[in-house]
């Protein structure tokens, strides 16, 4: 199964994606399953597993969330409720609470003010992650993954990979190859580090349709 581990909704602050069209998107990219990323909310995710249910889309969704804390982004997958901005240990134990899984997004993209560099993390806080991102098609340049994935590699973390898509275009440049039919198998895959990664960068005039979309939020008050 193919699986986009990144992919936001309008639910971001910074993206204008309809929610339906981001799961035909996945769809249609053949992609098995997608997980919604949104910022600090787990909305977006929650709508689009109902969508797809209702829709009988061959799409498994899985609920996640970027979540904010002072040194940057953590992201918890398999969650049931939003957890919001917070701090590292808080996001952490609030995935653990949730049964969630934790990740770190785009680590060590430093062009980005929102990458978590692992650095920032204690030797307990890194013990407590299950995975980390190291196929972003968003990255700058493809050290950024390159250091990823040595990080991951040499603290024993599940590899996956995403699109970050914040336009639809985007979804399916990333994504994570894992061996399951269900949830339950994308759980174990993680757990067990049998997951492999496989995308193209995106070109980065993607960062353009990011800003757009947040302007034009603030502008209309959303």
């Amino acid at each position: 199964m193919k699986i986009d581990f990144h992919a936001h909704t309008h639910f971001s602050k910074d993206c204008l994606s309809d929610v339906r069209k981001v799961l035909q998107r996945a769809v249609e990219e053949g992609m098995g399953g997608i997980a919604i990323t949104d910022h600090e909310t787990v909305e977006g995710a929650l709508l689009a597993r109902e969508i797809a249910g209702q829709d009988g889309m061959p799409l498994l969704v899985i609920v996640g969330e970027e979540i904010r804390t002072p040194h940057g982004e953590i992201m918890g997958l398999f969650l049931k409720r939003t957890i919001g901005a917070c701090s590292v240990s808080r996001a952490l134990l609030e995935i653990r609470k949730q049964g969630g899984i934790a990740s770190i997004p785009h680590p060590f993209d430093s062009m980005r003010g929102s990458a978590l560099h692992p650095k920032w993390l204690s030797k307990k806080e890194v013990g407590q992650l299950h995975a980390i991102e190291v196929f972003n098609a968003r990255a700058a340049l493809p050290s950024m993954n390159q250091s990823a994935l040595e990080f991951a590699a040499g603290h024993n973390l599940a590899q996956l990979g995403g699109s970050d898509a914040h336009t639809l275009g985007e979804i399916g440049a990333a994504y994570t190859i894992v061996n399951a039919k269900d949830e339950k198998g994308v759980r174990d895959a993680i757990f067990k580090r049998k997951t492999k990664v496989e995308g193209a960068l995106s070109s980065p005039l993607v960062h353009l349709h990011s800003r757009y979309a947040s302007l034009r939020k603030k502008m209309l008050g959303d």
